[in-house]
C-alpha cells in the first residue's frame, strides 16, 4: 500500500468535531479513490462506495436534496445501512451527477454525523450546465496531485526516506545520502509520480512496464476529451496534447504545437486548455538543498569575501576576474560600512 500525506489529513479530518464533508479534486488517475478505500480500511470503517458514473439513475433522489431518501437508495443498491456506525458514504465520480454535489450541504445540514466523501475531476465542466453554485461553507476540499518526491521515497527506498531531511543531508556526515538521494531523484523524473506507474516500478523495477503504464493513462485522458469537446474543437485539443512533451520549456507560441491550425483555431479553444507550469509534486525546499549540497562538494559553489579600496571600478574588476574563469555571480552583498578604521579607506 502506497502511503500518502493525504492520509493524516483525511484522519484529521474524520476525527474534527465540526466535520464538513469532504470533496476530494484531482485529475484522473492520482490516487483519489484509493486514498479513500485505503483510508477506511486502516481505519476500521465500513466504506459504502457508489460509483455515479456508473449509476447516473440516482440522479432523481440526489435531485430531492433529501438526504435521508439518498442514503435509503444507496443502501438500496449496496444491500446494507449505509448510515451504520462507523460507516463512510464515499461517492466516486461526482461530476457524473451534479446534482449530487448540491446535496452534500444537506448532508453537513441535516445528517453531520455521517461522514460522507466524494471524490471528483474537472468539476468545472460539471458545473458549467447547471444554475446552482458550489455549496459555499458547507463542504470541505483537498486536493490530491501526484505523489511527491518525499512519498516516492517511501514507496521505493522507505530508509533513504527517513534521511530525508534537510538537517540529515545538510550534516557533515550526510554526503552519502545525499548521492543516494540524488540517483532516486533521476529515477523519481522518469517513474513521476501517478501512483500506478510508482506501484509498478516497486512490483517490477522495470522503466519498460512503467512506460507501458504511461501510455494507458495517456491514452484515458485522450479519451476523456470526448467529454468536453467534438469535432474540429477536439481534433484541435488532441493534435495540442500530443506535441505538449516537445515544447517543455519553450516559450508558449501557437506554430510549435502545429502549423496546420492557424493561431485563431487555438484561441478559440484556449478556454480548455492550460500550461502546466508545476506538477505540484516537488518539495521545492528538500529539493534545492539536495541540489545546493551537491554543487558545494563539487566546489561549484562557494562564498568568499573581499576587501576592497573605496574608489570607483574596484569591483567591476573583480567581476572581471571572476568572468574570465568562467564563473558566475549568484549572490552579491556589498557593505560600504564594514570597516571601523575610516581611515584605511578598505
Amino acid at each position: 500500500m502506497l502511503k500518502r500525506k493525504a492520509n493524516d489529513t483525511m484522519a484529521r479530518w474524520i476525527a474534527s468535531p465540526h466535520r464538513k464533508p469532504l470533496l476530494l479534486r484531482g485529475a484522473r488517475q492520482v490516487g483519489k479513490s484509493t486514498l479513500v478505500r485505503n483510508f477506511a480500511s486502516s481505519q476500521a470503517f465500513m466504506l459504502n462506495e457508489v460509483n455515479l458514473e456508473r449509476h447516473r439513475e440516482l440522479k432523481e433522489v440526489f435531485a430531492t436534496m433529501n438526504p435521508k431518501a439518498i442514503c435509503e437508495r444507496i443502501g438500496a443498491i449496496l444491500g446494507r445501512d449505509v448510515r451504520a456506525p462507523g460507516a463512510i458514504l464515499f461517492l466516486d465520480e461526482i461530476q457524473a451527477v451534479p446534482e449530487a454535489i448540491a446535496a452534500l450541504r444537506y448532508f453537513y445540514e441535516e445528517m453531520a454525523e455521517l461522514p460522507v466523501v466524494a471524490a471528483g475531476s474537472l468539476l468545472e465542466f460539471a458545473l458549467a450546465d447547471h444554475s446552482f453554485s458550489m455549496p459555499v461553507g458547507r463542504i470541505e476540499y483537498l486536493h490530491l496531485g501526484p505523489m511527491d518526491f518525499i512519498e516516492f521515497a517511501q514507496a521505493v527506498n522507505p530508509y533513504l526516506a527517513s534521511l530525508l531531511s534537510i538537517e540529515a543531508i545538510c550534516a557533515e556526515d550526510g554526503f552519502a545520502a545525499h548521492q543516494e538521494a540524488m540517483k532516486l531523484l533521476r529515477t523519481f523524473l522518469a517513474v513521476g509520480g501517478m501512483p500506478e506507474s510508482v506501484l509498478r516500478y516497486t512490483e517490477s523495477g522495470s522503466m519498460a512496464e512503467v512506460s507501458l503504464v504511461h501510455e494507458q493513462i495517456l491514452s484515458t485522458y485522450v479519451d476523456d476529451f470526448a467529454k468536453y469537446a467534438s469535432g474540429r474543437d477536439l481534433a484541435h485539443m488532441q493534435s495540442i496534447f500530443s506535441r505538449l512533451g516537445v515544447n517543455v520549456a519553450r516559450k508558449v507560441k501557437y506554430v510549435n504545437f502545429s502549423r496546420e491550425m492557424r493561431s485563431r483555431d487555438v484561441k478559440d479553444i484556449s478556454g480548455r486548455i492550460v500550461c502546466i507550469l508545476s506538477g505540484g509534486n516537488m518539495d521545492v525546499i528538500t529539493m534545492s538543498s539536495v541540489v545546493q549540497q551537491g554543487l558545494i562538494r563539487r566546489d561549484r559553489i562557494f562564498t568568499v569575501s573581499v576587501l576592497l579600496p573605496d574608489r570607483p571600478g574596484e569591483l567591476q574588476h573583480v567581476a572581471e576576474i571572476i568572468a574570465k574563469e568562467r564563473g558566475n555571480v549568484i549572490k552579491l552583498e556589498h557593505n560600504q560600512f564594514v570597516s571601523i578604521n575610516r581611515s584605511a579607506a578598505v
